[in-house]
């Protein structure tokens, strides 16, 4: 009889959760705090997966230790705006409350609904002051809207009005520099732009031996050892964010075949991926073809 399932769940590796220190982060960090007294707005844009919110967990995490031991520190909050669904007015008020409820406290539902947008900055501003908070850092900021980019504004003015700094570092991509770039009282506030590019060869390099120590045995002036890593780079599209999911699947193939890192293993275990992927898509192609539909949806 055949052998019966049995689950056999995956241990957790040394490396899986370590964020690796790349001049980019490095560099976005230096950026963000130089121009930080300015009580400035900084974008963060770049492709998806190419590590924004991971450098943004980094920073906020260095600087809440640094803080405590340094009469100049501050605390950095990071929040991811999960956009919002109503087709009513009051984005303003929505996007302070997110704000307040990420950084504060849970916000009382009479004062947000009695409240102007300004009262409502002013409350966040008084709690980001009591918590030592001066910089706000907004993951998905793509997903605001226009009135949703005026509130984090306007919590920034009422902050500079009353002394207190706050830095604003919008983290995105889909629309957010077009969008910040129709509205001249938002672009005027933006000290800095940091785009975040694909990694290149070397820098992927850099990665993977830091996620993976059989890397560091890799010498890039060996042509043949050189190709392993430009074709990761290359399948990975140079995105951090898409290392890890190939590494997991490169270490179950490894295990159950006790296989070598080699140029053909890093293809099959590609492979195997793409090809399903392939399968799926033609499955898919074929039974919107068999309703009548065009492949658009439409």
């Amino acid at each position: 009889a055949p052998a019966r399932f049995r689950v056999q769940f995956p241990e957790k590796r040394e490396t899986e959760n370590v964020i690796i220190e790349t001049p980019l982060m490095t560099r976005t960090a230096k950026r963000t705090l130089a121009v930080h007294h300015g009580s400035p707005l900084v974008v963060w844009t770049g492709p998806s997966r190419n590590g924004k919110t991971e450098t943004a967990k980094w920073l906020r995490d260095n600087i809440n230790s640094a803080a405590e031991g340094d009469p100049n520190g501050f605390r950095a909050v990071l929040f991811e705006y999960g956009g919002d669904s109503s087709n009513g007015g009051h984005e303003m008020k929505r996007v302070i409350r997110s704000v307040y409820q990420a950084t504060v406290a849970k916000l009382d539902e009479g004062l947000y609904r009695q409240s102007p947008s300004e009262d409502l900055a002013l409350q966040v501003v008084k709690g980001l002051r009591a918590k030592n908070i001066q910089m706000l850092m907004v993951d998905e900021a793509g997903l605001l809207k226009v009135e949703g980019l005026r509130a984090l504004v306007t919590i920034r003015d009422v902050a500079e009005h009353h002394g207190w700094t706050l830095s604003v570092v919008l983290i995105g991509m889909d629309n957010l520099p077009a969008d910040i770039e129709r509205l001249p009282q938002i672009e005027r506030r933006v000290h800095d732009w940091c785009y975040f590019e694909p990694y290149s060869l070397d820098g992927t390099y850099e990665l993977l031996v830091g996620l993976d120590p059989q890397f560091a045995q890799i010498d890039l002036e060996v042509p043949a050892q050189r190709d392993m890593i430009a074709f990761i780079q290359e399948i990975c599209a140079g995105l951090p964010g898409l290392l890890a999911p190939f590494l997991r699947k490169l270490h179950y193939n490894q295990s159950m075949a006790g296989a070598p890192l080699s140029l053909t293993l890093l293809r099959a275990v590609h492979m195997m991926t793409d090809r399903e992927q392939q399968k799926a898509m033609s499955a898919a192609s074929t039974e919107v073809q068999a309703v009548g539909l065009p492949s658009d949806g439409r």
